[in-house]
């Protein structure tokens, strides 16, 4: 009885003993399972963290950089277009100047051409017309009353002048004015001094004494 109580007994003891270290394996063996499960766990959560951080970085480099990409890219063009716009304003206005330019010096050539024509044409046909108006002016003024007014009343009843002697002295008289006054009108002109020898002094005594018998006009 007591080898089969203590063969029991032994028994009993190796199997709690075979009990006890089964448990503590599947224990250890349980808690390393669930060791490297954690473990792997968090290197894989730490992993795909890492993983997710380096690509939002990322993506937010290449955003931010796209940005400023674009903003340099627009910032360019618009200088560009606002220094398009300025060469083209000022090519219009200097256009526009020179055109004004150009304008106001054709109109004042214009201007001064026919200034110039209309005074060189009033010239000529003030030259051309003043002996004539000067002729006819002395002719219709002395006619009536040149006799009167030269000679004494004396004399104008003894003598009467011819009427060619009046119109002798009249054209006498505008040629001799017009020789005078032509040198201020046109100083380039010369007329020859034989020419001028004839006509002046203004009512030379001789030429009017040939035409007027004694007494003289000019005592």
């Amino acid at each position: 009885l007591t080898l089969t109580l203590t063969l029991t007994l032994t028994l009993t003891l190796t199997l709690t003993l075979t009990l006890t270290l089964t448990l503590t394996l599947t224990l250890t063996l349980t808690l390393t399972l669930t060791l490297t499960l954690t473990l792997t766990l968090t290197l894989t959560l730490t992993l795909t963290l890492t993983l997710t951080l380096t690509l939002t970085l990322t993506l937010t480099l290449t955003l931010t950089l796209t940005l400023t990409l674009t903003l340099t890219l627009t910032l360019t063009l618009t200088l560009t277009l606002t220094l398009t716009l300025t060469l083209t304003l000022t090519l219009t206005l200097t256009l526009t100047l020179t055109l004004t330019l150009t304008l106001t010096l054709t109109l004042t050539l214009t201007l001064t051409l026919t200034l110039t024509l209309t005074l060189s044409l009033l010239s000529s046909l003030f030259f051309s017309l003043f002996p004539l108006i000067l002729s006819f002016i002395f002719l219709f003024s002395s006619l009536p009353f040149l006799s009167s007014l030269l000679l004494p009343s004396s004399y104008h009843l003894l003598f009467s002048p011819p009427p060619l002697s009046l119109l002798l002295l009249s054209l006498h008289s505008t040629l001799s004015s017009f020789i005078l006054l032509f040198p201020l009108f046109s100083p380039s002109h010369s007329l020859p001094s034989s020419f001028l020898s004839f006509f002046l002094p203004i009512f030379p005594p001789s030429f009017l004494s040939s035409f007027f018998p004694s007494p003289p006009l000019f005592p």
